[in-house]
Formats: C-alpha cells, sequence, structure tokens
C-alpha cells in the first residue's frame, strides 16, 4: 500500500475515533391511537365559564395555593422542568441510567410523545383558560400561556 493511502486512511480512522457515530434519532412510533386518547370522549366537558362548578375549582385551587409550602412550589417547579423519564431515577436509584437502557428510555420517548400529542389534541378540543387567567389571584408554578396545562382536579373526575 503506498504511503499516501496509509495515510488517509490513519487519518479516516482517526476522525472516526475522534468523532464516533451516533445513530440518527428513530421516529417514536405511538402507542395509543388518536381515538385511544380522545379528550372528548374520556373526559367530561369543563365547568361553563361563571359557573357554579367553574368557582368550585377555583376556591379548590385557592386552597391548595393557600395549603402548599415553599418546600412544595419547590418540588413542583423542579417537576416542571425535568418532564422526562430521569426523575425516576430519584427513587429507583442511580441504576436508572437512561443511557444505559435503551429499550426503557424508548418506551419512555413514546410515552412522552403519546402524552405530547393527546394534551395537544385536549388543549385544542377544549380551548379552555388557564386557571389564572380566569382569576388573577392564581399563582401557579408557570404563567405562561404555551405551557403545558395543569389539570384542574375537578376535571380527571368522572
Amino acid at each position: 500500500m503506498a504511503r499516501s493511502s496509509k495515510t488517509g486512511l490513519l487519518f479516516a480512522l482517526a476522525l472516526a475515533c475522534a468523532f464516533p457515530a451516533t445513530a440518527a434519532p428513530q421516529a417514536v412510533a405511538p402507542l395509543l391511537s388518536p381515538s385511544e386518547t380522545d379528550a372528548a370522549r374520556l373526559l367530561p366537558p369543563p365547568p361553563a365559564s361563571g359557573s357554579p362548578g367553574e368557582k368550585a375549582e377555583v376556591d379548590e385551587l385557592h386552597a391548595i395555593q393557600a395549603s402548599r409550602s415553599a418546600g412544595d412550589l419547590a418540588h413542583a417547579l423542579d417537576s416542571g422542568r425535568h418532564e422526562d423519564a430521569a426523575i425516576f431515577a430519584a427513587v429507583l436509584g442511580p441504576a436508572f441510567d437512561l443511557s444505559r437502557l435503551p429499550a426503557t428510555s424508548h418506551l419512555m420517548a413514546q410515552v412522552r410523545a403519546d402524552d405530547s400529542a393527546a394534551v395537544k389534541r385536549a388543549k385544542a378540543y377544549f380551548r379552555r383558560p388557564r386557571p389564572w387567567v380566569v382569576d388573577a389571584t392564581i399563582v401557579g408554578c408557570r404563567t405562561a400561556t404555551t405551557s403545558r396545562s395543569v389539570p384542574i382536579p375537578a376535571a380527571t373526575r368522572p
């Protein structure tokens, strides 16, 4: 083999080692179909604006707000910043490392994708204002109107 060919081969090998190949991101196939997470079918409609039901929800949110501690709020804020399966490591321990658990990582990506799609469809269907829009005295963890919904307790009850 000519010297230039060996040099080129060594250069290519050095590049390959310096920049390891990374797998292309895989498309995440949904676990559930849109009909299986149809908010219009699975959840009752929210109470009408200004109704006693809406007032009860606002009162419940005020009670929660009044009883939460600074630690509760800090925990909620932290949970909002870490919306992935890594939050389970606090309970499961350091062995729960998604970089070493590819099947679990893939499953969690599927769950997250299904969750995100279902939430977007539900928001589009119900078009419900955020609690702090209904009552400005409610102080939530997030105030941006584009953030994910925080379920109002009555919305998930049968």
